[in-house]
């Protein structure tokens, strides 16, 4: 179904014409969130607390990415779940960061927007929201930043992690509120600080979604698995990933641990924009190629200038696998 030996090609071929990288941590440490990094620059001489809203191991990628800026610039910070953050006091002298990701929609739990709305009621310090993908409706969006209009912190950041946000949130948020696109900090992690070694991979890894975010047309694939659904661990993911030679996903941290880890990959979409937006964003120049049609894709003829692209073409009357629509999407 798949030729691995293609999307290699592609991914080599993609990393030798990329520069992936925007600025440093230190003098041989690469980070890719440099605005994330500005903002705790500026900031460094004051505490900071941490607000992780929960979700899955995506997410514990994204706060580790978050806290290696951190400890790089010296911060001092302390990481707490949503459940203590809305038992706490609050100092003014304290910067509030509350993690990006991509709960900003409306079938998610809400907890970043619960705790943007706390803040904006009880905190006269800073406030900022890391780098998220916002549901972009705007009724939806309006009822978000309504409190942002007349907020009590002396200033409010907030990041996106793609275009798509960064403009409608830029278009409904109050002039004083500072909007700003960066790539989620999940990017910033390396190998290392996973603790994976390399070790020998096979095969073709397929993730699938099998949740809220699926998209409503879903392949059905006998091999593939939701490594959400799947694992116990963080551990127990990152290992499924880093055993694949190619990894083809429609879950964006699968995307984005198999750019850290060097693992030729394929991402297509989820139920709305952020894969797409994500990719276009970050991972495109990372060497992840992307599919605009749920697979099965037809990887035997590249789409002209696949290298420079960073797409695959689309085949799927070539196969004679299955395809359903999921009614609960």
């Amino acid at each position: 179904m798949l030729r691995p030996s293609l999307i290699r090609r592609l991914f080599s071929a993609h990393l030798r014409s990329q520069n992936s990288y925007e600025g440093y941590v230190g003098e041989c440490e690469m980070v890719t969130s440099s605005k994330v990094l500005d903002v705790f620059r500026e900031f460094r001489d004051r505490p900071f607390v941490f607000v992780e809203p929960g979700g899955n191991f995506g997410d514990q990628l994204i706060y580790r990415g978050a806290e290696k800026l951190a400890a790089g610039v010296g911060l001092r910070f302390c990481s707490i779940s949503y459940q203590e953050f809305v038992r706490r006091r609050l100092d003014r002298e304290e910067v509030v960061y509350i993690h990006g990701g991509g709960g900003c929609v409306p079938w998610w739990s809400g907890t970043p927007i619960a705790a943007l709305k706390r803040l904006l009621q009880i905190h006269s310090g800073v406030v900022i929201v890391g780098p998220q993908t916002f549901w972009t409706e705007p009724k939806f969006l309006r009822r978000v930043l309504r409190g942002v209009r007349h907020p009590r912190p002396a200033r409010i950041i907030l990041f996106t992690r793609e275009a798509i946000s960064w403009k409608a949130v830029r278009e409904h948020a109050p002039i004083h509120t500072e909007v700003i696109a960066d790539h989620d900090t999940a990017l910033n992690l390396s190998a290392d600080d996973l603790g994976i070694s390399r070790c020998v991979r096979q095969g073709d890894l397929w993730l699938l979604r099998k949740d809220k975010e699926a998209p409503r047309r879903s392949p059905h694939v006998a091999q593939a698995v939701d490594p959400i659904a799947t694992c116990a661990t963080l551990e127990e993911w990152l290992e499924i990933h880093n055993s694949a030679r190619t990894i083809v996903t429609n879950r964006l941290h699968s995307a984005i641990v198999a750019s850290i880890l060097d693992i030729p990959a394929v991402l297509f979409p989820n139920n709305y924009f952020k894969n797409a937006a994500v990719w276009e964003f970050s991972l495109k120049s990372r060497g992840v190629l992307w599919s605009d049609v749920p697979p099965p894709f037809d990887t035997s003829v590249p789409t002209p200038g696949a290298e420079k692209s960073g797409r695959v073409s689309t085949g799927v009357s070539k196969f004679s696998v299955g395809w359903h629509r999921k009614t609960n999407a």
